[in-house]
């Protein structure tokens, strides 16, 4: 059976960055056979470079490669063509830096791209059935995709990838039509508990527009980032990976905040 995915979006900057448009970007491919989001990396902005930038080309870039690939199907081409696109941006001088998810559906297969902490969710019948991996090299310390002269940002080296051929994680899950998939930014997944919190905004998804879905799961996300004492999942890992003593994070997790919902549906 010939499927594609019927998607929309909701992106909510950080409060301190609404006149910019915030730091996230993505894309929802016009054939509706693939989504992205990626996460323009802020810490770049302590020395005077805009993440923003980076983080657009990247999608735009994506979404343009992707659209002229569709005889180069199998799964482990997906990080070949990202590395096209790292490649454009590496020629084109772009510095910063971007954690990125990237999906395509290539007959029933979701074949997923990640490098660094945006993540990606296939829920079926209520329940989650299929997770995309966060690459970090420790707690907060995303892998990105990025590019600076290593010898002035010391800080960044160890978490600075040009090679998603090399450093990237590819994966690939089976769907059948009505799964949805949500596909997040950091501010997304920091902030709402899967199972508690987004889960319940999915209930209902035959009846509901897709659109609407998005706008929900960006709504709640956005508020419980003001919350000043909610409990968030970035509190609970941070606890996890800290200790009780070493976590002084309360309250939700202020951000830039992005989701793609997409349903599987016929062709």
């Amino acid at each position: 059976m010939t499927m594609f995915l019927c998607a929309s979006a909701k992106s909510i900057p950080h409060p301190a960055k609404i006149q910019k448009g915030g730091e996230d970007a993505h894309f929802i491919a016009f054939d509706g056979l693939a989504i992205g989001v990626a996460d323009g990396v802020g810490g770049y902005a302590d020395y005077g470079i805009d993440p923003a930038p980076l983080a657009q080309y990247l999608m735009r870039r994506t979404d343009y490669v992707l659209a002229e690939s569709h005889d180069e199907k199998a799964a482990d081409t997906l990080a070949e063509l990202m590395q096209e696109t790292a490649s454009a941006i590496l020629e084109d001088g772009i510095l910063g830096g971007a954690c990125y998810n990237v999906a395509r559906l290539v007959d029933s297969e979701l074949q997923v791209n990640n490098l660094g902490d945006c993540s990606l969710i296939v829920v079926r019948a209520g329940q989650v059935v299929f997770q995309s991996q966060v690459q970090q090299t420790e707690f907060n310390h995303p892998l990105q995709l990025g590019y600076l002269p290593s010898e002035e940002y010391e800080g960044y080296t160890e978490s600075v990838s040009e090679s998603p051929l090399t450093d990237s994680a590819t994966e690939v899950f089976p769907v059948l039509v009505g799964d949805i998939v949500v596909s997040g930014s950091d501010g997304l997944w920091d902030n709402l508990d899967i199972i508690e919190e987004i889960l319940p905004l999915l209930a209902n998804s035959k009846r509901t527009p897709v659109a609407r879905m998005a706008n929900a799961i960006g709504a709640a996300a956005a508020s419980r980032a003001r919350s000043r004492t909610a409990d968030v999942p970035f509190n609970v890992n941070a606890r996890e990976a800290l200790g009780e003593e070493g976590c002084k994070y309360v309250g939700g997790k202020l951000d830039d905040i992005t989701v793609v919902v997409a349903v599987v549906a016929p062709a």
